[in-house]
């Protein structure tokens, strides 16, 4: 696939030719994450209040028309078993604020602001981190499902993830990964579970271009981590953003970080 092409680029993304990892796979992960929320009011009656959230890591930020368009042209066709059709109300840069209407003729939208964050540790402090998973994770570990997450698996997962997103579909050549990934998850691996509230979901996804199901359960619910995990702050609420583990462009994988102090992520 080209990366050209914006259906290959983001669902099928290919390896760079002159990529210095994953050299030994087909593709490499989708610089796509979609999350959807808000349920729908009923079975047989119109969808209420979704939220839509695009992410695009890189230069995948230049196919923003190319999703806009694909979301308004699924709502026409309709979604679920039922084939409810929805139309796109507006549009929100949340880097900005700035709020585009949708549905008329003449609407513009403004493609959103490219944010560059980055990759750093945080201060190491004694105040505990807490964790919620808010959309099934499904991490594989030696070979085997991960279903019981402490913080090692965490941070491991997020790091290879932030680093594959940054080799691959990062425009910024003059810089190089610098965090010491093995030496992290050892770090990680010395903190204590204060507290685990997860638990496993099970789910399945119909693929109709394969004809068969694909399981999609993961962790949900919350966890906390004890004394030496706030250093990985900026690195866990990055990752959650991103989402990590399987099923990352149909919303999975998403989850939000703070210290016990930290407002922004209410005790469950």
């Amino acid at each position: 696939m080209s990366r050209r092409c914006a259906y290959g680029y983001l669902f099928e993304t290919p390896i760079p030719p002159d990529a210095q990892v994953m050299r030994k796979y087909t593709h490499a992960p989708h610089p796509l994450v979609l999350r959807v929320e808000g349920p729908a009011t009923g079975p047989d009656r119109p969808l209420g209040g979704l939220r839509v959230h695009v992410g695009l890591v890189g230069r995948a930020v230049a196919y923003f028309p190319n999703v806009l368009f694909a979301l308004s042209a699924l709502g026409k066709m309709g979604i679920g078993s039922a084939r409810l059709p929805y139309a796109l109300r507006s549009a929100v840069d949340l880097s900005t604020g700035l709020e585009s209407p949708l549905g008329g003729r003449s609407a513009v939208v403004r493609p959103p602001e490219s944010v560059r964050v980055p990759i750093a540790l945080g201060s190491p402090g004694e105040t505990p981190v807490r964790v919620r998973l808010e959309t099934p994770v499904r991490l594989v570990a030696d070979g085997k499902l991960v279903r019981q997450l402490d913080l090692a698996r965490l941070v491991s997962a997020s790091l290879r993830r932030l680093e594959l997103l940054w080799r691959i579909h990062g425009d910024d050549a003059e810089q190089d990964w610098s965090l010491d990934s093995a030496a992290l998850v050892a770090l990680a691996n010395c903190v204590d579970v204060l507290d685990d509230r997860t638990r496993w979901v099970e789910s399945d996804r119909f693929s109709r271009r394969q004809g068969r199901e694909h399981p999609m359960g993961g962790l949900v619910g919350e966890v906390s981590f004890g004394s030496g995990a706030a250093i990985f702050i900026p690195v866990l609420r990055l990752a959650g953003r991103v989402h990590i583990g399987k099923h990352t462009a149909f919303g999975h994988g998403h989850f939000i970080a703070a210290t016990e102090e930290d407002p922004s992520v209410p005790a469950a």
